[in-house]
């Protein structure tokens, strides 16, 4: 391999004008190499005073002489000889700055090497110092600049293409959450991001409208109600039964009239599954904005339409095969007839187009089955959006599976959905629900949704462990116990084999709503601390007792006849009436004063919150709620005490009109529970919204940036130990001190 004794490489030069020269010496060398494409070379860069000769010269000795003999012009390449066959050669670029200087003269080219002179601008040149003024002045503006103001220039920059794409499984705006609010355009949007880019009013602050599509910029008018932060999750699951799902209804008539604030019964509950029959009670409820009294009008109706049957074909022997045969391949009852009521009620709206449902912050699921893998999957009005929906412990303990569109073609239609959850064997045929598949009826795995129910709050609501009230309805219960006998006449085709007997067992079991709901109750008695009295004070199971067999699910002439047993049994039901009463207390919240960080003096903290009403003060039913209380003598119970304020509770009113009445407490840890209540008729007493939780969850929940207060507890729990009797913690009984200000 040649060498030359030209290492020059790079250099600046100012003679004349600034230039950069740059010699070929990298590549020659590298070339020179034996089999260079096989080789890995490594570079080394070292740059410094006369010190950096000497540590050159002692690690590679073969560079001495070249080194002295060579006349230093800006920055020198040469090869370690040492390494020159190795698969890894070594490239040494070094200079000594302290003889820098860019007046010397240009260097004359040398015939082993090509060079090439580039012209410099001051332009292109930045000095370490504009560096950092330019990043200084970039941070500054930025800092000055709102996040939101940000995000909508992003968005106004990327309008164009963001104008005719809209994606089913990632919002547009944030690029991180799933969409689940879709505006009249097209456009889907998550809630974070309708919050960021929509505006509220300071009477209704948690009602958030958008005027504009943020990616189109059409006009459109879109609502969406959100939960407070420190607020629970009411949860309502609705069993199906076919045309015995009037009972739920009168159910909900009756609790509706029992809280007696003339508000619709479902915007006392922010989560709704029901399934057949049950799902189009709630769908009735959620989707159309029905309230319960109309819905049961709804539903007679439909189940006159539905159930008519088959026309009959001859008589006798020959009408009773025809109709065997039609009903074993097509189903008892003409599917025309369910596709027809359906599509008139809900025409062609999707799962993601009711407005209602958003405007009152509320989310639906139902569940079917999916004919081809017999796998429960689940329906939703919000896209199957959740914070931990895609977390592998999730997926891996799921059940079922979550139906998503990827985009407008893949959304499910209302009707359709209300279709496949209904398509019980034997009546319907299997629907196909388009893009997705074909589905029956999903209480052949799920009669009783409340398994469904709270797999799905675990997972969009993972801060709380528990929802404020999970109410269970079924669709009636006999009374009469059932006689095992042989049959005098067996039957013609199964006789008594183990056959019929198996599919009698999976039908009773699997449609027995009350005991799906006992066995939930017992694994949560045994895995949750409290048993079985912690469990039963936010689970609960209504269902109406019925002497004599229950009626078929096909016979629409004891509709009149079920929901009047209904009516005057759910009336006089003191469960009804003291779910009324939590449905009151349920209707306020605490929170933390984000203004006023808890203090931490002689052993404890003091809080300041304020607790808060969900219906806001321009909802008509507001006033009917403070009259009752006040007429109730209601008054909040915090830690165990009552409030000494007489002032009735319509007083408690801020500037805007809302509900807030500010109290203090103290607890001695952030692990400590603050609990809230509501105190009725003298000695009923309900819990508050999520209530009781730990101070460091409320902070947790409303995001507030207190973190110096583990600080200042570990801090003065060290320093406790040191401080004498006079800075002891307070007695319990002053610690629990309520005060009001």
């Amino acid at each position: 391999m040649k060498s030359c004794k030209h290492g020059s490489w790079l250099s600046i030069h100012a003679e004349k004008k600034l230039s950069l020269h740059c010699a070929s010496t990298l590549n020659d060398i590298v070339t020179s190499l034996d089999e260079p494409a096989s080789k890995s070379p490594s570079l080394v860069v070292m740059l410094g005073h006369a010190g950096k000769g000497t540590l050159l010269a002692d690690v590679l000795p073969t560079t001495r002489d070249r080194r002295e003999n060579e006349a230093t012009s800006g920055l020198s390449l040469q090869l370690d000889s040492t390494t020159a066959f190795s698969d890894r050669p070594m490239l040494i670029a070094h200079e000594d700055i302290s003889k820098r200087s860019m007046s010397v003269a240009e260097p004359t080219a040398a015939p082993c090497h090509r060079h090439t002179v580039r012209p410099l601008q001051w332009q292109v040149l930045l000095l370490r110092s504009q560096w950092v003024a330019l990043i200084e002045q970039h941070f500054v503006q930025t800092s000055r600049t709102l996040c939101s103001d940000s995000r909508a220039r992003l968005l106004a920059e990327f309008q164009p293409w963001l104008a005719v794409r809209k994606p089913h499984q990632i919002c547009l705006a944030c690029m991180q959450a799933v969409p689940e609010h879709k505006l009249p355009c097209g456009h889907l949007i998550c809630e974070r991001c309708f919050t960021y880019l929509g505006s509220s009013s300071s009477t209704d602050p948690y009602l958030f409208k958008l005027n504009y599509c943020p990616f189109c910029c059409q006009s459109c008018e879109a609502n969406m109600r959100v939960k407070p932060a420190t607020a629970g999750l009411r949860v309502l699951s609705i069993d199906g039964g076919g045309i015995r799902a009037a009972i739920p209804i009168q159910f909900l008539c009756a609790l509706e009239k029992a809280v007696g604030l003339d508000m619709p019964i479902q915007e006392f509950f922010d989560l709704a599954y029901g399934t057949s029959s049950g799902a189009m009670v709630v769908l009735a409820l959620y989707g159309l904005g029905m309230r319960a009294e109309e819905t049961f009008t709804l539903f007679t109706q439909l189940a006159t339409r539905i159930f008519r049957g088959r026309s009959q074909l001859g008589l006798g022997l020959v009408a009773t095969a025809h109709a065997l045969i039609t009903s074993c391949r097509n189903g008892r009852f003409p599917a025309s007839d369910i596709d027809n009521a359906l599509n008139e009620v809900f025409e062609e709206a999707t799962m993601l187009d009711v407005p209602y449902m958003s405007s009152i912050g509320a989310r639906v699921g139902l569940p079917v089955v999916d004919v081809a893998t017999l796998e429960t999957c689940l329906v939703t009005s919000y896209n199957g959006a959740a914070p931990t929906y895609d977390d592998a412990a999730c997926i891996g303990m799921s059940t079922y599976r979550v139906l998503r569109s990827k985009d407008a073609t893949e959304e499910i239609r209302v009707k359709d959905a209300a279709r496949g959850t209904s398509a019980a064997p034997w009546y319907f045929t299997p629907h196909k629900i388009p893009r997705h598949g074909t589905f029956m009826d999903g209480g052949l795995s799920d009669n009783n949704p409340c398994m469904l129910a709270l797999q799905e709050l675990q997972k969009m609501a993972p801060g709380l462990s528990l929802a404020d009230k999970l109410v269970s309805v079924g669709t009636g219960v006999s009374r009469m116990r059932e006689v095992a006998k042989a049959d005098v006449c067996p039957s013609l085709l199964f006789g008594n084999s183990s056959l019929q007997q198996t599919g009698k067992h999976y039908v009773k079991e699997n449609f027995n709503g009350d005991k799906q709901f006992a066995v939930m109750r017992q694994i949560l008695a045994a895995s949750l601390p409290g048993g079985f009295a912690s469990v039963d004070r936010w689970l609960h199971r209504f269902n109406l007792p019925i002497d004599g067999e229950l009626p078929d699910l096909d016979d629409t002439s004891t509709i009149g006849g079920l929901a009047e047993k209904a009516a005057t049994y759910f009336t006089t039901d003191p469960a009804v009436r003291d779910l009324a009463d939590a449905a009151l207390a349920l209707s306020f919240y605490f929170e933390l004063r984000p203004g006023r960080m808890p203090l931490y003096e002689r052993g404890s903290y003091t809080c300041y919150g304020l607790i808060r009403c969900r219906i806001p003060g321009v909802n008509p039913a507001f006033s009917r709620l403070m009259q009752k209380l006040d007429h109730l003598d209601a008054r909040f119970q915090v830690q165990m005490q009552l409030c000494d304020s007489r002032q009735a509770m319509s007083t408690w009113l801020d500037r805007h009109g809302n509900f807030g009445k500010p109290v203090c407490l103290r607890v001695r840890s952030l692990d400590e529970e603050l609990d809230v209540r509501l105190r009725l008729h003298g000695d009923r007493v309900h819990p508050v919204s999520a209530s009781p939780l730990t101070l460091q969850t409320l902070i947790d929940l409303q995001m507030l940036e207190w973190s110096a207060l583990k600080d200042v507890y570990v801090t003065a729990s060290a320093a406790g130990k040191k401080r004498g009797s006079d800075d002891s913690p307070l007695r319990t009984a002053k610690r629990r001190c309520l005060e009001t200000t």
